[in-house]
């Protein structure tokens, strides 16, 4: 049984079955009144239930966490506004695979489905290239990144750099370790990746020594094949014949990598 104090001699009964009241209280007082140490505090210290605390002046849990901890709660903090806060981590639950030291691709679909939901099941798209591009942001993170950034953080601090120009690290992080990036330029142009084909960056990668391969992406929504993309590139873009044969190349490799995994 508990109870909640209210003044000095003056309690209310926390059992809304036995009173058929419900338990919200209404202090009216000017500031310095004394609401948090003649209310918030009395009731917080008794240790009686569990309950959450909107701790606004950010100071009740400096005041209570040790006493509540003696008594056996756990303590949890949530700040929006970026101080200390417990959290949870979901790039925590994606399985690392011992044997080949590659995280589970499967475990980071699921994560990146689970934070962008269908919500055209007639047309997923746009929710499909969403999370592609968070799968890959995702797998990033986790195998080129210090554990202890391992985080969404990381992982919306880098989605906020794609575009910007200062990706030079990771774009040499991939030429070195040779990881095929695909290349979808009529989808790129449809979801506004980029303005025009002549801001597209395939040349710029490929002098960087990327190994990249051109895609389709989606057939039906873009109304596109590779052989179509490939058109578009050397009607639009110029690319050159040495051009494209090197990126028939990768492809080829690229390819046979997945097999051979």
């Amino acid at each position: 049984m508990s109870y909640r104090i209210l003044s000095q001699d003056c309690l209310a009964d926390n059992n809304s079955h036995a009173t058929g009241l419900n338990n919200n209280d209404l202090i009216v007082g000017p500031s310095g009144a004394g609401k948090t140490r003649g209310y918030v505090l009395p009731n917080i210290l008794q240790c009686s239930e569990s309950f959450i605390v909107a701790d606004t002046k950010n100071s009740l849990r400096a005041e209570t966490e040790a006493v509540l901890r003696q008594n056996g709660y756990k303590v949890l903090s949530l700040d929006l506004c970026g101080g200390p806060s417990s959290g949870y981590n979901p790039l925590d639950y994606i399985r690392l695979d011992p044997k080949t030291n590659r995280h589970n691709e499967q475990d980071i679909m699921a994560v990146s489905a689970a934070l962008i939901p269908i919500e055209t099941p007639r047309d997923p798209f746009w929710e499909f290239s969403a999370r592609i591009y968070l799968e890959s942001i995702i797998g990033y993170v986790l195998e080129s990144l210090p554990e202890e950034e391992h985080t969404m953080d990381s992982v919306v601090r880098l989605s906020r750099e794609i575009g910007t120009g200062r990706l030079s690290k990771l774009m040499d992080e991939l030429a070195r370790r040779g990881i095929p990036l695909e290349m979808c330029p009529s989808s790129n142009l449809q979801t506004k990746a980029v303005g025009s084909l002549k801001d597209y960056p395939l040349r710029d990668y490929l002098n960087r020594g990327i190994r990249l391969t051109v895609n389709s992406d989606n057939m039906t929504v873009s109304d596109t094949w590779a052989g179509k993309e490939f058109a578009l590139l050397s009607r639009e873009y110029g690319l050159t014949e040495e051009e494209a044969v090197r990126l028939l190349n990768y492809a080829k490799e690229a390819a046979f990598e997945m097999q051979q995994e």
